[in-house]
């Protein structure tokens, strides 16, 4: 669970690298206050991409201190085939939240802003 912005978001962990790898392939939805939270050992430059994944996303990237360094739109790859672009946070950080688009607009998520994240009770 995350407190970011003005939303509580339930996240799926992604803390190992096939766990990562999948992320949120072939979901063909996502709650709105859903998500999946991929996390690092340490703050890294990390980078995305969309492969197999059918839903448009926003990408939050959040360092170790729980910072918001970066957040982006990512478009499905049907969308952007066969060239998929990669996603990379602008600046390093150790945890990344996949959201659906528009959920960090919603929420007042931007660079700057505190991310409390939790784990479930």
């Amino acid at each position: 669970m995350a407190s970011i912005g003005a939303c509580e978001l339930y996240l799926e962990v992604a803390d190992d690298p096939e766990e990562r790898a999948v992320g949120l392939m072939g979901r063909e939805s996502l709650g709105r206050d859903r998500g999946m939270l991929f996390v690092y050992a340490e703050d890294q430059v990390l980078s995305f991409w969309m492969k197999s994944t059918l839903i448009p996303l926003d990408i939050v990237f959040i360092n170790g201190d729980s910072v918001v360094v970066d957040v982006q739109t990512m478009r499905p790859e049907r969308e952007t085939a066969p060239n998929l672009p990669i996603t990379r946070s602008a600046a390093p950080a150790r945890y990344a939240i996949e959201v659906n688009a528009g959920v960090a607009a919603e929420c007042g998520i931007e660079p700057g802003e505190f991310a409390e994240i939790r784990s479930p009770a």
